[in-house]
């Protein structure tokens, strides 16, 4: 690792890095022929699902594991914090903790005393400064460490997932360091399971899966086209999972609902939502036998089998005209509001028959994974009805 010369940039390369690990079966490969430059003032994200060779990656930047093969070049003193509270003297005060780190990171005495306040201020831990670190919080262990990081000024500091640590005004306190840390031409290199945090934080970012990189671009394209696949990857592994469940039923020949999917406002289908999405779900009754008076039901089960929602569309005010033929109708939901889970839907299709009972003829079932926001439930033991609007787009006549 190379000590940096005066007004020399700081940057850090790696070509064609590799890292295996010796396992019983064999070798694991945790990177794989990585390559990148990270360079003055970059902030730099790295994301990927677990596994994919994110910290392994950091470790070898950081000096802290050997690569099996390729080039290392490393230009300015590393920082890292791989996890927050390691390196803390749990029998000394705070305020000890911040004299021994300033000395062993080059400082005077008198310039960590210039500095404390400061850092004090920044860790904003009360009267806790003055107590044993073994007896904070692990949220108190996050703004110290990440306290005394910052203020010894790194030129690169690595941190792989702290920013979630520690609460809200912690989390904007650190952005606004690190921030000020990249205007002074220094490097952030951020791991972290937050999109939002490497969209904010970041300037590039890189996508990892099995050792790899994925993707390398600007943050915001890396961060979407990362969401989206893990979206697809969760949706095939649900319906795989719930394959017995989901699909068509007759009940009576020559009636069925063909299929059912659920749209998004840029008419995308989806099986996997946040609570606070708009959903339509869109469906293709097939009709042989006129129906005069169409009926449907809509309901949202839990795995478990409580039903958190159940509404029938006439009930609800929808006026449903005879139907014959390919018929494809929307159901409008409005917002979601379930906590997160994974729900059972099944629609059904009713209608009269000749002697006038009220049959059911045809379901279909579909599954879908709603991801749980910050401020949703966990587990709702109801769901408050919704307005559900049904309107008939077309049929195989060509009629609206």
């Amino acid at each position: 690792m190379a000590l940096r010369e005066e007004n020399h940039p700081m940057h850090i390369k790696l070509k064609d890095i590799v890292m295996d690990f010796p396992i019983a079966s064999g070798v694991k490969r945790a990177v794989d022929n990585v390559s990148l430059t990270i360079g003055d003032g970059e902030r730099y994200g790295i994301i990927g699902r677990n596994g994919a060779g994110k910290t392994t990656l950091l470790q070898i930047m950081a000096g802290l594991l050997r690569q099996t093969s390729g080039q290392l070049d490393v230009t300015g003193h590393v920082n890292c914090v791989m996890t927050l509270g390691v390196g803390l003297r749990e029998e000394m005060t705070g305020r000890e903790n911040i004299y021994v780190d300033g000395e062993l990171n080059g400082k005077s005495r008198q310039d960590i005393d210039a500095l404390q306040d400061e850092i004090v201020e920044f860790a904003d831990i009360g009267e806790f400064m003055d107590h044993p670190v073994r007896t904070y919080s692990t949220g108190m262990k996050a703004r110290l460490t990440f306290a005394l990081i910052t203020f010894i000024e790194p030129e690169i500091l690595i941190i792989d997932e702290t920013l979630s640590v520690g609460d809200a005004e912690f989390g904007r306190k650190a952005t606004k360091k690190m921030r000020d840390l990249c205007d002074r031409g220094k490097i952030i290199i951020l791991v972290s399971h937050s999109m939002p945090a490497i969209r904010d934080m970041c300037t590039r970012c890189i996508w990892m899966e099995d050792g790899r990189v994925v993707m390398d671009g600007s943050s915001v394209e890396v961060t979407e086209a990362y969401l989206e696949s893990v979206r697809k990857k969760d949706e095939e592994e649900m319906r795989l999972r719930f394959q017995r469940r989901i699909g068509p039923r007759t009940f009576y020949p020559g009636y069925a609902i063909e299929q059912m999917e659920f749209v998004d406002g840029s008419g995308i289908a989806r099986l996997v939502w946040r609570s606070d999405e708009e959903v339509t779900v869109r469906f293709v009754a097939l009709v042989h036998t006129p129906l005069h008076q169409p009926d449907f039901k809509l309901s949202f089960e839990k795995i478990d089998g409580n039903i958190i929602m159940e509404n029938w569309a006439r009930k609800d005010g929808c006026s449903l005209d005879a139907i014959e033929g390919q018929v494809t109708f929307e159901i409008d939901l409005g917002k979601l509001e379930f906590g997160g889970d994974t729900y059972e839907v099944q629609l059904a299709l009713y209608g009269d028959q000749e002697a006038g009972t009220h049959e059911l003829l045809a379901t279909y079932c579909e599954v879908i994974k709603v991801e749980k926001p910050a401020d949703c439930l966990d587990s709702p033991a109801y769901f408050c009805p919704v307005e559900i609007r049904a309107e008939k787009l077309s049929n195989n006549s060509g009629e609206l």
